[in-house]
């Protein structure tokens, strides 16, 4: 679920170039990797679909760095 609210999120930060948009989708995509971590390794045949839907959406926002940048993720988590 957080992976398709950061899509979201980051769709509405492109659209309207608000900055909040962007911290809601950082913060979505950080709840959507360790949900998909603790998915991962409590991988079964029950939750293999949402754990590949949630590694494709996570895997391709991360190829639009000119939406999320790498330096907005460090500069507000490490």
């Amino acid at each position: 679920m957080h992976a398709v609210l950061a899509w979201s999120a980051t769709h509405l930060a492109e659209v309207s170039k608000d900055d909040s948009h962007l911290e809601n989708a950082l913060n979505h995509r950080v709840l959507a990797l360790k949900g998909l971590q603790a998915g991962i390794q409590s991988f079964s045949r029950y939750n293999a679909d949402a754990i590949l839907c949630a590694s494709i959406i996570v895997s391709w926002q991360s190829l639009d760095a000119s939406v999320l940048p790498l330096s907005s993720i460090t500069k507000n988590f490490c």
